[in-house]
């Protein structure tokens, strides 16, 4: 990219308006367990997964993807998990490197249906191959393999309606609050309501469960989230 803002990352927390957080570390992310168990205690409303520049081989992304994958699902039962391989220009020409990247992609699809045929139901997959579109090397990349503005914007293009529809319907989350607020306000301005009380009693819609405990099961597991988001110190019924 041609400064920070640019990276598909930063794209998505502009068209999505909210706070996106990139743990590539530069490509130096290889799966390690002990980086899943960290991320995995983070509030968040979605994860997406997918580190396949990263690892050293074929046969290291094998043995560290899925079990990532569980690390953060095991403590976050509830929670949207996208899993994505790598983008990929259309005008590969080399067939190794060709054969090198469907493998890499096969490995991430197997992920993906043995978290489904686990039970998983809320889990996606998007697919590298078509993130890109249909740019070629010259315009997709800056050097054939690391994305230019306009290879970032692709990549985030392709994510953002899934990422849109996962902030509206998924349960449980302070930025589901957020949404309640702003559809509040534009409903009452519509109207000609008060707007900021309209935007208050939406951002607070859900204080009551907090209070008796009488959450839906979704919310139970971000207890954390809204804790911090209401600022409530004393211990949740739940």
């Amino acid at each position: 990219a041609s400064r920070p803002g640019m990276s598909h990352t930063n794209i998505l927390s502009r068209m999505l308006d909210c706070d996106t957080v990139n743990f590539g570390f530069s490509g130096s992310d290889k799966g390690e367990s002990a980086l899943a168990e960290y991320i995995a205690k983070l509030p968040m409303s979605v994860f997406v997964h997918g580190y396949g520049y990263n690892p050293p081989s074929l046969e290291h992304y094998a043995a560290t993807y899925y079990p990532f994958y569980r690390i953060i699902r095991e403590q976050n039962p509830t929670l949207p998990i996208i899993m994505v391989s790598n983008p990929v220009c259309c005008d590969i020409k080399d067939p190794a490197r060709t054969d090198y990247l469907t493998r890499r992609r096969a490995i991430t699809v197997r992920a993906y249906t043995d978290a489904l045929e686990s039970g998983d139901k809320n889990v996606y997959f998007r697919d590298g191959f078509d993130a890109l579109g249909e740019l070629d090397a010259a315009d997709a990349t800056v050097d054939g393999t690391h994305p230019s503005d306009l290879g970032f914007m692709n990549m985030a293009r392709q994510l953002y309606p899934l990422l849109k529809k996962l902030q509206i319907v998924a349960p449980g989350t302070f930025h589901h609050s957020l949404v309640v607020q702003r559809l509040a306000e534009a409903g009452a301005e519509a109207i000609g309501a008060d707007v900021t009380r309209a935007g208050v009693c939406g951002l607070y819609h859900d204080i009551s469960e907090i209070l008796t405990g009488d959450m839906p099961t979704p919310v139970k597991y971000n207890d954390v989230v809204l804790k911090r988001a209401y600022r409530i110190t004393h211990p949740m019924r739940i």
